[in-house]
């Protein structure tokens, strides 16, 4: 079910930043709701609102044969260890 542009509104960091493009959080978040915008124009959008506004889920780790989108907040890189189906147990 699709959120109203109030319900993602609250989900946003309601700065009125303007980097989006838009004049205020409100209207950005009027924008997403009927399908003109994307999440990512706002750089400071919190896990939160990509977990609703576009019905996607944070995760805390993955699991082999699923599809992610992974939002990095900066330069950097992602890299992908290939390890066994076991879990390894920590030595600590």
């Amino acid at each position: 079910m699709a959120l109203t542009g109030l319900q993602i509104f609250k989900l946003l960091p309601n700065t009125n930043c303007k980097k989006c493009g838009c004049p205020t959080c409100l209207a950005f978040a009027m924008k997403l709701a009927a399908g003109k915008e994307s999440l990512d124009k706002c750089p400071d959008a919190s896990p939160e609102a990509y977990a609703y506004a576009t019905e996607y889920v944070a995760a805390d780790s993955l699991i082999p044969g699923r599809g992610y989108w992974i939002r990095n907040a900066g330069a950097g890189m992602v890299i992908q260890a290939r390890c066994s189906r076991r879990r390894q147990r920590s030595t600590r």
